[in-house]
């Protein structure tokens, strides 16, 4: 079940052409890298270069011995003063903090980009683990470079921090008049 549900997820954040990923679910190969017609082989999206940012991903899930999910992996990074991150003397690794300037949200997509890349495994259990694979030494040692599109960062970068302006009260409309 898991496993269905991991390939379904994979493929809503593939940035390959979708065609192909219906292929190899039912172990075809396609002739062509790009089938010119799906949303992702249409879409003139800027794809910027995320290789640094999933270099520092990659490494912080080594770091914590690859033995946490998304959230704690996400939160070591942000630098989270979260008590189980804390009880976990996760503050303590050198990766601890280093990606402040990241939404949750952003660090979130590019994780799944990252796990339907197949850089990165994620457990099929009641609570997924992420783990590396052989193909995420290639990142690490910069032999691999990853792309992503620009507006799908920004868009998850200005939402939260829309939220957030919400939430401390900053943009209520009914402190205007305060």
């Amino acid at each position: 079940l898991y496993k269905n549900l991991q390939y379904l997820v994979n493929y809503c954040n593939t940035n390959d052409c979708l065609r192909n990923q219906i292929l190899n679910y039912f172990d075809e190969e396609s002739e062509n890298y790009k089938c010119h017609n799906c949303g992702n082989c249409i879409d003139n999206s800027n794809m910027i270069d995320i290789s640094l940012e999933a270099q520092k991903i990659l490494s912080c899930i080594y770091r914590v011995n690859q033995r946490y999910g998304a959230t704690m992996v996400i939160q070591v990074l942000r630098g989270s003063k979260n008590k189980k991150v804390l009880e976990a003397r996760l503050d303590k690794v050198s990766t601890y903090g280093i990606m402040q300037e990241h939404s949750d949200s952003t660090l979130s997509e590019i994780i799944m980009t990252l796990v339907s890349s197949g850089y990165i495994h994620m457990t099929h259990d009641k609570y997924p683990v992420l783990k590396l694979t052989k193909k995420s030494a290639d990142v690490l040692s910069g032999e691999a470079q990853i792309f992503h599109k620009e507006h799908l960062l920004k868009k998850k970068d200005e939402k939260e921090k829309k939220t957030s302006k919400t939430i401390k009260g900053e943009n209520l409309d009914y402190n205007k008049e305060l």
